[in-house]
């Protein structure tokens, strides 16, 4: 069954952060990843990976072996050939609410967090991709 969470707040991300990484990192540094991890993600759960530096991506690696992130992958296939890999760092609410014993902030039957949503253009039928219209005319 899937489930939606509520947004993970600093103090919840904190606590979570203590509970696994506090005998190895400081109080101070504890408070500015949980700073700075929602800065990151704000109210979403999926950044993109291109849009971190080599420092970035190490504390994001960190949080990954602790469990707090993981990574999911998009193939985009360009119309003359060619396909580029966005790589894209997805917030695990759902982990970080049962470290603090929060689980009921999560609710079942809604969407998944772990899965990126649905594009929109992969909803869209064939027609819609046409440069013309129905009438011959301009889609714009």
């Amino acid at each position: 069954m899937t489930a939606t969470c509520r947004e993970v707040t600093f103090d919840v991300l904190l606590n979570a952060l203590r509970r696994t990484m506090g005998t190895e990192i400081s109080e101070e540094a504890l408070k500015r990843i949980a700073e700075y991890v929602l800065n990151i993600f704000g109210y979403g759960s999926y950044y993109p990976d291109y849009r971190l530096n080599q420092e970035e991506r190490n504390l994001f690696y960190l949080l990954e072996d602790h469990g707090f992130v993981t990574t999911h992958e998009e193939k985009l296939a360009f119309p003359r050939g060619g396909t580029v890999r966005i790589g894209f760092w997805i917030l695990k609410k759902r982990f970080i609410l049962e470290v603090v014993g929060r689980e009921e902030d999560c609710r079942p039957g809604i969407a998944a967090t772990s899965e990126p949503p649905a594009s929109v253009y992969d909803t869209l039928d064939q027609d819609a991709w046409a440069r013309n219209g129905a009438a011959g005319g301009s889609v714009l």
